[in-house]
């Protein structure tokens, strides 16, 4: 890509395929928000049946 970003694109992609974890960083909120959407509710559960204490 010529202009102004092709050398940093270039080297962002080299820095992803040495370093494979830069590729999931911005999957985390995506992950973490499914998580605290479908699992707060099934903790709770947990926690009012167990302990009879609600969230």
């Amino acid at each position: 890509m010529p202009g102004i970003y092709g050398g940093l694109l270039c080297a962002d992609l080299r820095n992803i395929a040495r370093d494979p974890m830069l590729l999931y960083i911005p999957l985390i909120p995506v992950v973490m928000a499914v998580v605290f959407r479908l699992g707060v509710p099934v903790g709770s559960e947990i926690l009012l049946e167990r302990l009879g204490f609600d969230l």
